[in-house]
């Protein structure tokens, strides 16, 4: 039998196992899923990136004050099955925006779903 090559093969199999948790994902703990915030707003930006979309708004409140809000989605490979394309959204589009607020307050959000200027609903998270 050749040693050298079962002991290679079996560092290598030791590295492959015991890395699984250097290449898990993050968690989405940073937001409150327990409870779904909806949000009006108009599109200043969409970035299709991996590994996570990413949305910026500009919600106005009832004063005329404007604040900006970011929301990230999934993967873009996630949002194509799900229906959307790079440019389902632009700057200037009026969207209503469904998603879990962040934890520690900031204006960001857990993209759940979109709709769009002609009523049309696309989901980001499901769950």
């Amino acid at each position: 039998m050749n040693w050298k090559l079962l002991t290679v093969f079996a560092l290598t199999a030791g590295y492959v196992i015991s890395s699984g948790s250097a290449f898990a994902h993050h968690s989405n703990s940073m937001y409150d899923r327990d409870h779904q915030t909806e949000l009006k707003g108009e599109v200043t930006e969409f970035q299709w990136i991996n590994p996570h979309i990413r949305l910026f708004f500009e919600v106005k409140d009832d004063r005329g004050n404007v604040k900006k809000w970011m929301s990230e989605g999934p993967s873009p490979s996630q949002m194509t099955e799900n229906g959307w394309k790079k440019g389902t959204l632009k700057p200037g589009d009026h969207v209503s925006v469904v998603g879990n607020l962040a934890r520690d307050g900031s204006p960001s959000l857990r993209l759940r779903w979109v709709t769009l200027p002609n009523g049309k609903d696309l989901y980001g998270y499901r769950n």
